[in-house]
């Protein structure tokens, strides 16, 4: 006969242990979060949160703002891209330079562990660059008003 009680007690110690993996690698990732803050300015580093926990990835990527530099190179690639007769940009060309500027704003974790990270969720460099962006545009207002 199967013994129903054992089963579940496996089953809850295999979700203790992911559990507290899962906190320990949220803890590595909150430092890495620090040390991003203190080199790059608590107001110009964002966390960017993944859509779910995937085993050995971080919950959380670091990405610290655009250089303004970087946001002009982007946005005149995009605007250059203009091929139909009402002006719009080629959505192509916009989706791979705001990529370019997420993948050259992601400070943590690294190439390597975005790469793998990529392979899950398409969209994560595009996501960090639209943050990098937001926060770049953030501080140019911020200190136009001063």
């Amino acid at each position: 006969m199967v013994d129903i009680d054992a089963i579940k007690e496996r089953i809850e110690a295999k979700r203790k242990a992911q559990l507290a993996e899962f906190f320990e690698q949220e803890a590595r990732d909150w430092e890495a979060f620090e040390a991003a803050c203190d080199e790059h300015g608590y107001d110009a580093v964002a966390r960017l949160t993944l859509p779910r926990k995937v085993k050995g990835l971080p919950t959380f990527l670091c990405v610290k703002a655009a250089d303004a530099d970087l946001v002009v190179v982007h946005r005149r690639r995009i605007l250059k891209s203009r091929k139909d007769s009402k002006g719009l940009p080629d959505p192509v060309v916009a989706d791979n330079a705001i990529a370019e500027v997420g993948r050259a704003c992601i400070v943590y974790p690294d190439k390597d562990t975005v790469a793998q990270i990529k392979e899950l969720f398409p969209t994560v460099e595009k996501d960090a660059g639209v943050i990098a962006r937001e926060m770049s545009q953030a501080q140019a207002e911020e200190e136009g008003k001063e």
